[in-house]
């Protein structure tokens, strides 16, 4: 938004007698179509007014940046007619599991898939293998190897970085979960933080969602990330 609004060339300038109220009007400036304020650390915000894109004029609109009237590319006006949702962050988690130096998950009652970072995760990516090894709990085994179990902790990462909020509802002041099925997910990230969320189904009306008991954060989420991890349970076993 900022490159395009801000640095997009000048195509020209206005002649005086272009400089009209039903002119601006015409070009979409009285009042503007869109504004775009950039706030300067240690300096006076920025203001820019942009008229209608002119088709007949070449693709090109007029921007008001301060009190100077300029003529510039159609480009300018792109970004600022977008959805909001291009400019939001709808991941359900406030943290990246890909960030993480270890991650685990963990059912009701048995663990599910524990994950830490590889020694040399660069020379993974060269070989085109998972950057995660996984981690066996105590008293359990890899039904799969680990090389599957691998592959399934960076799926799952993945899924988890990518899994959208499609709904945020009001926190709760308590557990809104049902009893079961249920998963814990705990990661540990490199700046110290440790969070913890629980995936599951709202006892109120069985939506699935994810719950952040730090804040109380509740978010409904997809339904294949409760069928992810249901299915992830049948690479342990007890030994």
């Amino acid at each position: 938004v900022v490159y395009r609004a801000s640095d997009t060339a000048v195509a020209g300038f206005p002649a005086p007698g272009e400089i009209t109220g039903p002119v601006l009007a015409d070009a979409g400036l009285q009042p503007p179509y869109r504004t775009l304020t950039l706030h300067r650390t240690g300096g006076d915000a920025w203001h820019l007014e942009l008229g209608e894109q002119q088709e007949a004029a070449h693709n090109t609109v007029m921007v008001r940046r301060e009190t100077a009237l300029v003529v510039a590319r159609g480009l300018a006006l792109r970004p600022l007619e977008g959805p909001l949702s291009e400019f939001l962050d709808l991941g359900a988690l406030s943290f990246r599991p890909g960030a993480a130096d270890s991650f685990r998950v963990d059912g009701a009652h048995r663990p599910v898939l524990w994950a830490r970072r590889a020694a040399d995760p660069q020379a993974r990516r060269e070989a085109l293998e998972s950057v995660w090894d996984a981690v066996p709990p105590p008293g359990w085994e890899l039904v799969f190897g680990p090389v599957a179990a691998r592959n399934q902790a960076s799926d799952l990462q993945i899924t988890l970085d990518r899994l959208e909020a499609h709904r945020v509802l009001p926190p709760a002041a308590g557990d809104p979960l049902a009893a079961d099925p249920r998963w814990r997910l705990r990661a540990w990230l490199p700046d110290g933080r440790a969070p913890e969320v629980w995936f599951g189904r709202l006892a109120a009306d069985g939506r699935p969602a994810v719950w952040d008991p730090a804040d109380g954060k509740v978010i409904v989420v997809a339904e294949e990330i409760l069928v992810t991890l249901r299915n992830l349970q049948q690479g342990l076993r007890r030994r």
